[in-house]
């Protein structure tokens, strides 16, 4: 845990106590089309894959939405006017598969964002996965094959969660894909592969020190939790399997999950991390099953050294039902990291309505999705953040496995709070990832601080913008904001305005 003085102690920056949150459903209205057709036995069940970019570099994100067998995958290009436009075949992206989950990075570092997306296959064959090159912001390549990622499991169809994170910084983004499928045994498709420059990849898994077996894995993320630089890898995974690798920082993992405290859910789902005590350091949060029985949702609050404190049930966050995809941001801008979560299954999970607990500032959150009108009940699989519109609040993207799967929630929040948001620019050739993976970017008001960490990963087949976005309560300046890249390296900005958008260049 770093010496920061904690957020909750101090009141140099203050927020307006009376701001609701308050979300509208904007599907609709957006042009965002269902995507799913109805889903056939339990591996169909587990799909809504979908992920935020900014594809064409117009300043806009966009949205790939992953389809399954009887409906393609599609590309939404923002139009810049609250709607989107499916474009998937103009830019050659129009497959049907049966996809699972998707993330997005510059594996080849030219400066366009690239897709992978995970693939079973037809349960027949082992799945293909799929790698699109982005051809300058008009059209993709599929190149899986002679990039030597489009399996992860030889003998059987598989494939889950995925994530982009350079675990060597050696400035190329490496991959890693999950595998959940028994065949009787757990599936043996949870695989590292190391990028090794020119379009190529290498599965590094047993040389990394990761056993692919054993783990029933939904969602992975790159991210460093110990603060010397190098990422950690995070691995959701059901059936009391999921795994807390530590990066040794030479090519290599050690599993620590017994020993920090961290593999304490019962059936982990979906996660994501953050700083939800403004201590300076990551807390990582992991979806399961609320049974009364099972253990439910894990907060696993970071206490340095690579050990860690469950709080889920102190904090409220422990019962969030069947739990999916989970995401932290900032709702009300009020300088805490708020939580949302979507959950649903079949039987007596069914249709059960999406959490958001806000943050208290005291350890403690308060449920309160009903309220702000968050109304998602619709079996709730995958979940991103967005700032699709630009207007400086999160709004929400919800995925599920049935028909009209797909929500769009726009944050309609009235407040006087102010925002940051920060994009990193890294061109070619750099020691850095591209994006800046990797990069944790830390802004300072008075003495207090806050911290945002830019890794892509994944919260259960989905990812989310890769921008720091920050709430400043009232403040009207940002001293300092310190971003501190990977490679060891810091750029420091002073008196940085508020209510904009930025794009920091390594």
């Amino acid at each position: 845990m770093r010496l920061l003085i904690p957020f909750f102690a101090l009141t140099a920056i203050s927020s307006s106590a009376l701001a609701q949150i308050q979300f509208t459903d904007q599907t609709l209205a957006s042009g965002l089309l269902p995507n799913l057709a109805p889903a056939v036995g339990v591996y169909s069940m587990a799909g809504g894959g979908a992920a935020a970019g900014d594809f064409n570099r117009d300043g806009w994100q966009d949205l790939f939405v992953i389809g399954n067998l009887a409906r393609p995958d599609r590309l939404f290009i923002n139009k810049r006017n609250g709607t989107f436009e499916d474009q998937a075949a103009a830019w050659g992206v129009q497959a049907q598969h049966d996809g699972r989950g998707v993330c997005v990075g510059d594996y080849d570092g030219d400066g366009w964002l690239d897709v992978f997306i995970t693939s079973v296959g037809t349960m027949m064959t082992p799945g293909e996965h799929k790698l699109y090159h982005n051809e300058g912001g008009v059209r993709f390549t599929e190149v899986a094959l002679a990039a030597g990622v489009n399996q992860s499991s030889p003998t059987i169809p598989d494939g889950f969660g995925a994530a982009f994170g350079d675990y060597d910084l050696d400035g190329q983004l490496d991959l890693f894909v999950t595998g959940w499928i028994w065949n009787p045994a757990p599936s043996a498709g949870n695989r590292l592969f190391h990028n090794l420059g020119g379009g190529l990849f290498q599965d590094t898994t047993l040389a990394a020190g990761i056993s692919p077996s054993g783990l029933n894995g939904f969602a992975p993320r790159f991210v460093d939790m110990d603060g010397d630089r190098y990422p950690e890898l995070l691995v959701a995974a059901d059936f009391m399997s999921s795994r807390y690798f530590h990066n040794n920082t030479d090519g290599t993992f050690s599993d620590l999950s017994v020993s920090a405290g961290t593999s304490q859910e019962t059936n982990g789902m979906g996660q994501d991390v953050g700083d939800v005590d403004n201590d300076g350091d990551l807390d990582w949060y992991v979806t399961s099953i609320y049974t009364g029985v099972n253990s439910g949702n894990k907060l696993y609050i970071n206490q340095g050294g690579n050990l860690y404190r469950e709080g889920a049930r102190e904090s409220g966050t422990e019962q969030g039902y069947w739990g999916w995809s989970a995401v932290f941001g900032d709702l009300d801008l009020d300088g805490w990291l708020d939580l949302v979560e979507t959950n649903g299954w079949s039987n007596s999970f069914s249709d059960k309505p999406a959490c958001v607990w806000h943050n208290n500032g005291d350890y403690t959150f308060t449920e309160m999705a009903s309220q702000c009108a968050l109304n998602y009940a619709k079996n709730g699989l995958g979940l991103l953040r967005i700032d699709y519109d630009n207007d400086g609040d999160l709004d929400f993207l919800f995925t599920a496995y049935e028909v009209q799967n797909m929500r769009l929630f726009r944050n309609d929040t009235v407040t006087q709070n102010n925002w940051l948001r920060v994009f990193l620019q890294v061109p070619a050739g750099s020691p850095v990832a591209p994006h800046g993976f990797g990069a944790k970017v830390r802004i300072r008001i008075g003495n207090q601080w806050q911290m945002r960490s830019i890794d892509g990963g994944c919260h259960y087949l989905t990812q989310s913008e890769l921008s720091a976005h920050f709430g400043l309560g009232t403040a009207n300046v940002i001293d300092e904001m310190i971003v501190e890249w990977p490679d060891g390296t810091n750029k420091s900005v002073q008196n940085v305005r508020v209510n904009r958008t930025m794009r920091v260049r390594y």
